[in-house]
């Protein structure tokens, strides 16, 4: 069975982008099986509430609208990343129903391929608690955010890193941890996508 990955398809016209966010809580509010959020619903609708705000000024032309109301939207677009990955552990918990729980928060559904090298691995580290992760090296210059979790809900970002490789250190031994890695190249920042588990030794 090909994993269901669930995807933020960003419309890149502000006020399309803004409508597509508030939709996504909306119908996460309204939906028992997210009731688990990692950060309050009230708080994301106070974010783009304020990016709506800062959208709407933009078009006085004063100086300094635009760059507030981009600094705004990066807020937004991290909660709903943060909301995207809870979803896609939602997913991961239950594959049979994992397209309609993704669905179901107003997201996009990709399905992995099955075919082709992993995105990346997870092997032993060098030390006692650390991790070796190896990506796929993007064709263009980048760089690369390496995030780990012990639930798959709440993500941590342990390291930044301009090689496709990471070596994590300070983990518990013994404990099974979640990766994901994205990139960031000229062309803008990368949805996280592939979840991989590792005991660390």
């Amino acid at each position: 069975m090909r994993k269901v990955i669930a995807v933020l398809t960003r419309v890149r016209r502000n006020n399309d982008d803004i409508c597509f966010a508030k939709s996504v809580v909306q119908r996460m509010v309204e939906n028992p099986l997210f009731d688990s959020p990692p950060l309050p619903y009230s708080t994301i609708d106070a974010h783009i509430d304020a990016l709506d705000a800062g959208q709407a000024h933009t078009l006085t032309r004063t100086v300094g609208a635009a760059a507030t109301r981009d600094y705004l939207f990066g807020i937004v677009w991290g909660d709903l990343r943060r909301l995207r990955s809870y979803v896609q552990g939602l997913a991961d918990a239950s594959p049979k129903d994992a397209a309609a729980i993704v669905e179901s928060a107003g997201m996009d559904v990709k399905r992995s391929s099955g075919h082709g090298r992993a995105q990346f691995k997870a092997a032993k580290g060098p030390n006692p608690g650390s991790v070796s992760l190896i990506a796929q090296r993007e064709k263009t210059r980048a760089s690369y955010e390496w995030q780990c979790s012990l639930d798959g809900v709440t993500w941590v970002t342990a390291l930044w890193t301009v090689k496709a490789s990471a070596i994590l250190r300070g983990l518990e031994q013994g404990k099974r941890y979640l990766f994901q890695m994205r990139s960031v190249t000229k062309e803008g920042m990368g949805d996280f996508g592939q979840v991989i588990t590792f005991v660390v030794q």
